[in-house]
Order: structure tokens, then sequence, then C-alpha cells
């Protein structure tokens, strides 16, 4: 595979081996002691930080600056385990984000409109940023504490759950009780709320520039989010990488959101260890993803049929 950024790529194998190392000893219930001696005098005052905030232990208060691992600062939120995660990798250390993120960095083109629904602390937020030098990067966030950190990084923020229409809906932020990004339109885990929402029709019929691609990471809201953008969908055809559970909680949030794209003419791949799609569609996402204890999941890109041809036939 020829990467579009050599340098770029480089830091990132450099940022998944680090990541690695600091596993080694993972699962060993002897080697706990070992690991947490590697991580410290590998990684020093960060790994203690993200120590105690796994421990939720109330000193933590401020900020944290991150620099992600192609170089780009962030400020956030120093009680967040993913501020920590970010400060000691550079990188969202998840299979299925570090495929995702190779896919990124060598299929970005210049001129795309990034929509990140579910940016989180702003991660591809900032990945696509790197690429993308004459469109657009859009933001959606419906955590009021994480928004108010994506301002002061980004522009184009959207401070709202992206829906099916625009009002209210439901919100459960899980900072306190696991991690932020486990945060969900639905009671799954996490303290309840309610927030702002826009659909990403009505956003575009706003005068916004429609998406090329579309980044949809919203714990189990997707098929909400589908719904509210189903007009730009069956309009412009944008691309649309969509993260999918696996299990019984893939049957109850993700089946409804797959299905609706494959009623609109989309066909489903999912990524390879490079970042390459796979050969083939898959024709159920959510049955391919290995069942397991640990909330399974995977990313996938939903290209529309017609759009796989014309690309098969140049």
């Amino acid at each position: 595979m020829k990467y579009k950024n050599e340098k770029m790529h480089a830091m990132f194998t450099m940022s998944v081996q680090k990541y690695k190392s600091s596993m080694q000893y993972a699962g060993e219930e002897k080697s706990k002691i070992r690991r947490a001696f590697h991580n410290v005098t590998t990684f020093g005052l960060p790994y203690i930080l993200y120590t105690l905030a796994r421990l939720r232990i109330p000193i933590l208060y401020g900020n944290i600056h991150v620099t992600l691992f192609f170089g780009r600062r962030l400020t956030l939120p120093i009680d967040d385990i993913g501020s920590h995660v970010l400060s000691l990798y550079g990188i969202i250390p998840h299979g299925s984000e570090r495929k995702l993120t190779e896919w990124m960095m060598n299929n970005l083109e210049e001129m795309d409109v990034f929509y990140d629904v579910g940016a989180h602390l702003g991660f591809y937020t900032a990945l696509a940023e790197s690429s993308i030098r004459h469109g657009e990067v859009h933001s959606f966030e419906a955590n009021t504490k994480l928004c108010r950190y994506l301002r002061k990084n980004f522009k184009n923020i959207t401070c709202k759950a992206v829906a099916s229409s625009s009002g209210e809906v439901d919100f459960y932020d899980a900072t306190q009780t696991s991690d932020s990004s486990e945060s969900s339109r639905f009671n799954t885990t996490g303290t309840h709320s309610r927030v702002p929402a826009i659909s990403l029709d009505e956003y575009v019929q706003r005068g916004n520039r429609p998406p090329t691609i579309i980044k949809c990471d919203i714990e189990g809201g997707e098929y909400d989010a589908i719904m509210g953008a189903s007009a730009l969908i069956q309009k412009y055809k944008p691309r649309i990488i969509l993260e999918v559970w696996g299990g019984e909680m893939g049957r109850r949030y993700s089946d409804n959101a797959v299905k609706k794209l494959h009623e609109f003419g989309y066909e489903a791949f999912s990524f390879e260890r490079d970042g390459t799609l796979s050969q083939i569609p898959i024709s159920d996402p959510v049955g391919s993803i290995n069942d397991g204890p640990h909330n399974p999941r995977d990313n996938f890109m939903f290209v529309y049929k017609e759009i796989i041809i014309i690309e098969t036939k140049i």
C-alpha cells in the first residue's frame, strides 16, 4: 500500500508500537507490577495521571495539553480518561480505530467535506483537518463539557446531538460511571439529561456544505442520525463510516442503521489492518463481529452501489 504521507504514517506506526509495548503484560495477573513499572519508566507523569483518572481520584481538575501522533496539540479535560489515552499514545489505540486512522491518512482528499458525528475529544476532527486543506470539517458533539473543549480547539463545532429531527433528546453522560466515549442517547449507562438536537438534513438546508464523507459514532444513535440525513444521503451519496456493535447490543442498536443504508442502495465494507477496504461487501456487519464481554465493535465503510460500479470501471 502506498501512503500519501510517509512521514505521518511512520509516526503513526511508532505510536502503535508504543501502545503495544505498554500492553505487553496485560492479562497476566502476576505481571501487574511489571506492567506498572514499565509504563511509569516509559511514560512518566502522563501514566501516573492516567492511573489517577482511571481510579477517579478527585484531585484531577483543569486542563491537559495533548500532542497527537502527527503533531497537532489539543487542550483537553484532565479528568477524562480519553484525554490521558491520547496523551500517552497520541492515537486512539482500539484496533478498529487504528484501521480507520490508516484509511483516513491515505484516502481523505483536500476538497472533501468531512462530517464528524460524535466528535468526542476531536481526534478524527484533527486528523481530517490535517488532510483537508481546501474543503471543510464539521463536528457534532452532544456532551456539553466536551463540546466546550472542542470549541477551544476547532472551528465549525455544533454542540448538539445528531438525531432524526431538531428539538431535544435524552442523553446519558457516562463520564463519571465508565468513560465519556460511552456516553449515549440511550440508557445504557451514565447520568441522564436533555440536550438540544439537530438533523443533518436541516443542517445542510441552513446553507452548510453537504458532506462527501460522514463518520458516525454515537453509541447506538446511528439509526436516528441516518433517518435525519435521509434526504442528503439519497441526494449526495456521501461515503459513510459507521461504528457497528456486535452481539446482542448490535442487534438491538446497530442493525436498523445498517438495514436502512442497505435500503438506500449502500454496501458495507470492512477495514483491513492496513486501512484498505475489503474486496467483498459485508452483508451482515453485526454478525461479522466476534462477540465478547467488552462491548465488541468495529467500523465499516458504506458506499453507494453505483459509485462502486463507476470506480471499478475506471
